[in-house]
């Protein structure tokens, strides 16, 4: 297993710095509202309102970025170096965010497929079907993220 060097072999990482207790709220409300987000996107497809939906998954492909990004920069890095020594939960949490990484990588190809939803009756076809596969994986990942992964996210121990 590729484990870094513990915390405080590691000069540039301090935990103290890196820790929020903010971060765990933060990500949960961010869920929600992706979740909703989604909701919002079938909904605008069942009116047969492609525009809107497009709109619409426009900005969720923003919010994932975003999310995602904050969620390497802040969550994963910290557990990186927080779990160092639970060998148990830091492969846990490594396989955890690979699984994370490939429904990103779903919802980006899902999103580039159905960019010209709005004109192409092709894509109207099967979008519903997809989407609904789409958030039921987000669903997932916010259900393990928030039962297994956030309870880990916590204080540096002194």
């Amino acid at each position: 297993m590729n484990t870094p060097k513990s915390a405080g072999e590691n000069l540039s990482f301090s935990a103290e710095k890196s820790y929020s207790p903010t971060l765990v709220p933060d990500l949960v409300h961010e869920h929600q509202g992706m979740v909703k987000h989604l909701a919002a996107v079938i909904s605008s497809f069942d009116n047969r309102e492609f525009q809107t939906t497009k709109d619409l998954l426009e900005q969720f492909k923003q919010e994932t970025i975003a999310h995602v990004y904050k969620e390497t920069t802040k969550l994963y890095m910290y557990l990186q170096y927080a779990l160092v020594d639970q060998p148990f939960d830091f492969a846990q949490m490594r396989e955890i965010r690979k699984e994370m990484d490939s429904i990103v990588a779903y919802t980006m190809d899902f999103l580039k497929k159905y960019a010209p939803l709005e004109t192409d009756t092709q894509l109207q076809q099967t979008f519903k079907t997809e989407m609904e596969e789409l958030r039921d994986r987000w669903v997932m990942r916010v259900d393990i993220e928030e039962s297994i992964l956030f309870p880990m996210y916590q204080p540096p121990v002194h």
